[in-house]
């Protein structure tokens, strides 16, 4: 069972997959050329996706069963917001606008 703490305070456990889904978050973009057609974009994204959940399944494990336990709605929140944001800026390319995709809206707390 998760430790329950005071809001804005994290566990250890929270800390190392925030940590990660920090470190998947800034290694997708980087290799997504947003000069690409769109679908070799899709194709980067997903593949870097894969291929980061794969170099840590414990940890992509525990993103799936535990995050949304997460006794800290803020750490669980961040992570949420910071994924959707990801998404909106590998959407937020010229081709991807150019297919009909970008920032339609933006999502706010």
């Amino acid at each position: 069972m998760e430790t329950v703490l005071a809001p804005g305070l994290r566990t250890s456990k929270q800390s190392r997959l925030a940590a990660v889904n920090a470190e998947m978050l800034r290694r997708i973009p980087a290799v997504v050329d947003p000069k690409s057609p769109w679908q070799d974009q899709v194709r980067q994204a997903i593949e870097a996706w894969i291929g980061y959940a794969e170099s840590q399944p414990a940890i992509t494990l525990s993103w799936i069963r535990e995050v949304p336990t997460l006794s800290v709605p803020t750490c669980r929140q961040d992570m949420t917001e910071a994924f959707v944001g990801l998404i909106q800026l590998l959407c937020d390319t010229e081709p991807m606008r150019a297919a009909g995709s970008g920032r339609s809206r933006v999502i706010s707390r």
